[in-house]
C-alpha cells in the first residue's frame, strides 16, 4: 500500500483492475439471457399460429380486395386487419431475438 492505495508493485491500482476485469462481458454473455430456442415448444405453437395467420391473409385480403373494396366501412373488418397487422409486425420483433443453430454447437434445451 503505497499513498493509501491498493497498488501492487508496478504501480498499477489494484481495485480498478478488479473492476475493470468484473465489467468485460462478451456481447454473447450480454445477450444470452433474451435470445429464444427456435426448438422451444412454445415458440414452435407461435410460429405454427404464424403460419396459419399468414395462409389466412393470403385468401382473405385478396376476397376482401375483390368484393368488398372499402373495408374501412366494416368495422369487424378494420379490426381484425389491424389486429393481424399488429401481431405480424409483433412476429417480426419477436424474429429478431431468436437463435440460429449452428452445425458445430448443437442447441441444449
Amino acid at each position: 500500500m503505497v499513498c493509501g492505495k491498493n497498488t501492487d508493485k508496478s504501480g498499477t491500482d489494484i481495485a480498478r483492475v478488479y473492476v475493470e476485469e468484473k465489467e468485460k462481458f462478451s456481447l454473447k454473455e450480454k445477450i444470452a439471457p433474451y435470445i429464444i430456442n427456435p426448438r422451444n415448444k412454445y415458440k414452435i405453437l407461435w410460429d405454427s399460429m404464424m403460419g396459419f395467420l399468414y395462409w389466412m391473409t393470403f385468401f382473405i385480403d385478396p376476397y376482401i380486395f375483390a368484393f368488398l373494396f372499402v373495408p374501412l366501412e366494416n368495422r369487424n373488418i378494420n379490426f381484425f386487419q389491424k389486429t393481424l397487422t399488429f401481431v405480424i409486425f409483433l412476429d417480426m420483433i419477436l424474429e429478431i431475438f431468436t437463435g440460429i443453430p449452428r452445425e458445430d454447437s448443437p442447441i441444449q434445451a
